[in-house]
């Protein structure tokens, strides 16, 4: 019995070290594979960053014309408001 069970641990152990050097070998691949990818993924963003400042670009020029009104609004109602207030307070200081 001793015997059969010291050659079943050394099949046991060769397969265990079988193992380890194929996952070794995945190992030593896949790393090889990462700086792939890496540089592959790098190019996509420049790309995708570079289609999102045209993009940007091309709706600044476009809604330019928006945020100028908008401005106007504001500064519109801003000085509204502060001739309300002021005409507010020349009415009450006139009833007093």
């Amino acid at each position: 019995m001793t015997e059969a069970a010291d050659k079943t641990q050394d099949w046991r152990i060769k397969r265990l070290e079988q193992d380890v050097c194929d996952v070794k070998e995945d190992i030593k691949e896949i790393n090889g594979k990462i700086g792939t990818i890496k540089d592959n993924h790098l190019a996509h963003i420049q790309s995708d960053m570079n289609d999102i400042k045209i993009t940007q670009e091309k709706h600044n020029g476009d809604l330019g014309w928006l945020k100028k009104f908008f401005w106007i609004i504001a500064t519109a109602t801003i000085g509204g408001l502060i001739a309300a207030i002021g005409n507010l307070i020349v009415t009450l200081a006139s009833k007093l």
